[in-house]
């Protein structure tokens, strides 16, 4: 089931998992085997969202040149939005 339609569930889940992988890979720097199949899935990932991006590029008729600064955009805005909400005061705190 590729195709647009697809891109809508496919997406988000690919980020998720680059984002987890990637964050995750450097807490088993010490052990290989989970360090490799989390820098594998990482990568993997990564190719996969590149590949859907530039598709969706096309099919709107956009040069796929626009797929790296919405992507770094992407990853920009969730890194930023991750900070705010480790740093946000909870109700809990006191």
């Amino acid at each position: 089931p590729y195709g647009k339609h697809a891109f809508r569930f496919y997406f988000p889940f690919m980020a998720i998992l680059n984002l987890l992988s990637g964050s995750f890979m450097t807490m088993f720097a010490a052990s290989h085997s989970p360090s490799m199949i989390l820098t594998i899935a990482f990568l993997v990932t990564f190719v996969s969202m590149i590949s859907m991006m530039v598709r969706r590029f096309r099919d709107i008729k956009v040069s796929p040149l626009w797929t790296l600064p919405v992507f770094l955009l992407f990853y920009f805005v969730i890194y930023i939005v991750a900070i705010v909400l480790c740093f946000k005061d909870s109700k809990y705190d006191e």
